[in-house]
């Protein structure tokens, strides 16, 4: 037991860090949250060894996503290979070429910028290593709940201080400077979208740990019945998180927030119902996020002035650059150069994001191979929305994950937060939790020992 609470304290610490500095978004915090999470992989087989009691796993409720995830990683580093075909050469490669000596040969490639593309993988097998690693540890009923429960208490804290900082007038992020977004709430981010995607996060854990609290052995929700000074406090942290959401002002996170409120107790309540039903409401309840998204990206373009004005152009001319490669896509992270090109004299900003992060991902990864990181969370999700219930209370969360991931989907439409290290190791923590849940094996089954492999 002490190698995995070693290991799991670990684990959790590096979850809880990952929003200092500014969302883990620099070169150096997200490479040393990379290289930790690599190593805390890397470790697992050891824990194994050294506690052979440890809780077995069923290696099927990640073989469809990991498929999918391995098919487009695949991809994205064959997009950095020379000696393709040259049809498959992105066409500027030929330009630099060109403008080169003829003795200094250039090897083209599909992909436009190599070194940003092991950048992009390195973060994308970070993310997989944290769904990973939070599947291995849900094989404990309590150490799933735990996490839940820090996760919940870490974004109290962040909002705690994020508050602090508006009402004192610090302008301030830690030690540094505000450079960005002055008059609003970031906490230790540096964008508000983007800390308040993490804030929604941290509610749905925060109303969750409250629910679990609140909840009997049978589920049963009896408020006055099991109200006490750990569940106030839980109640008290969501509280500050929903007042620091709302102190960013960010349209776009307050809505997703409000599409994953409402979608927790519609989740709650298919998650009593038999498996099919589950099936077919969890469809209908897809489609009408679906719906909400579209919605979204059209509202965007009917809003007039500086910044918005700025993202119709952009999505403009995304979309004509996904056409004019969209099978082979202009290679993972090549976005700021390829719009740096782009960039037409009406686009009052320099964009390094798309705002729009399927659009993003199209552009780079090419439309197949977007379409297989999509069905990768999907399938995910579908484990954690179809999987079989072992307690009641086990039913929150099912509808912490699935909410979750609807918050997270819808702001992808109008913001890049789930391009930020913190908010994607956050949401990859919930996701992996949930996933092992409904991983254990089941009675009648051949045990399956898991390794700590991403």
């Amino acid at each position: 037991m002490l190698a995995r609470h070693i290991h799991f304290r670990l684990f959790a610490g590096i979850l809880l860090l990952s929003p200092l500095p500014l969302g883990s978004n620099r070169p150096v915090t997200w490479t040393l949250l990379a290289l930790v999470v690599g190593l805390l992989c890397l470790a697992w087989p050891l824990v194994l060894r050294r506690e052979p009691d440890a809780p077995v796993l069923s290696v099927r409720a990640l073989a469809l996503p990991l498929a999918l995830f391995g098919a487009c990683l695949a991809w994205a580093v064959l997009q950095t290979v020379p000696g393709l075909p040259r049809d498959w050469h992105h066409p500027l490669w030929a330009g630099v070429a060109g403008a080169l000596a003829p003795e200094q040969a250039v090897a083209g490639r599909i992909g436009l910028s190599p070194s940003a593309a092991f950048a992009g993988i390195l973060r994308l097998l970070c993310y997989a290593g944290i769904v990973w690693l939070a599947f291995l540890h849900a094989g404990s009923r309590r150490r799933a709940w735990r996490l839940v429960d820090l996760l919940a208490l870490a974004g109290a804290a962040y909002a705690l201080y994020g508050l602090w900082v508006q009402v004192t007038g610090a302008r301030s992020i830690l030690w540094m400077e505000k450079w960005a977004y002055q008059d609003v709430l970031t906490s230790t981010f540096v964008n508000r979208n983007s800390y308040a995607t993490f804030a929604g996060l941290g509610i749905l854990c925060a109303l969750t740990s409250v629910l679990r609290r609140l909840s009997d052995e049978e589920g049963v929700i009896r408020p006055l019945r099991n109200f006490d000074r750990t569940t106030g406090l839980y109640a008290l942290g969501g509280l500050a998180m929903v007042l620091a959401l709302a102190a960013t002002e960010s349209r776009g996170g307050m809505l997703a927030m409000i599409a994953g409120l409402a979608a927790y107790p519609v989740l709650l309540f298919l998650a009593g119902r038999p498996a099919r039903q589950r099936l077919v409401l969890g469809l209908v309840l897809g489609l009408g996020a679906v719906g909400l998204m579209m919605v979204l990206i059209g509202l965007v373009p009917a809003t007039p002035g500086g910044d918005i004005a700025d993202r119709q152009r952009i999505y403009r001319t995304v979309a004509g650059l996904i056409a004019e490669r969209p099978w082979l896509g202009h290679g993972l992270g090549s976005f700021p150069a390829v719009m740096a090109m782009a960039r037409t004299p009406d686009i009052a900003q320099v964009w390094t994001e798309a705002h729009q992060t399927y659009l993003e991902q199209a552009l780079e990864l090419g439309i197949p191979a977007a379409c297989l990181l999509l069905l990768a969370i999907l399938s995910l999700a579908a484990h954690c929305l179809l999987g079989r219930d072992r307690r009641p209370n086990d039913r929150l969360l099912r509808a912490l994950a699935l909410s979750a991931t609807l918050l997270v989907a819808v702001h992808a439409t109008v913001d890049f937060s789930m391009q930020i290290p913190a908010v994607a190791v956050t949401w990859a923590a919930i996701i992996g939790t949930v996933a092992g849940r409904y991983g254990t094996r089941a009675a009648g089954t051949a045990p399956v020992r898991m390794v700590g492999l991403p």
